[in-house]
């Protein structure tokens, strides 16, 4: 069960990071790898790419995810 579990996840880091090579800007790119797959929080996303503050982060992600269409509860994932 553990092992299955594993490889799912395993799997699943896979396929974002093969997904994340399509994303033209390499902000977004680090963002989405720090935060979602590095699971940083908030402020070390915004240490990590040398932001003033930690709603920096999350209004560009934001901003792409709804440019995109990819979420419409973005507000969920921040």
């Amino acid at each position: 069960m553990i092992r299955s579990k594993t490889y799912k996840l395993e799997k699943l880091k896979v396929q974002l990071e093969y997904e994340l090579n399509y994303i033209d800007d390499s902000e977004i790119r680090d963002i989405i790898r720090y935060k979602y797959n590095d699971n940083m929080t908030w402020i070390q996303v915004m240490f990590k790419m040398k932001y003033k503050s930690e709603s920096k982060a999350k209004m560009k992600l934001k901003r792409f995810f709804k440019e995109n269409n990819i979420c419409d509860k973005c507000d969920d994932l921040m």
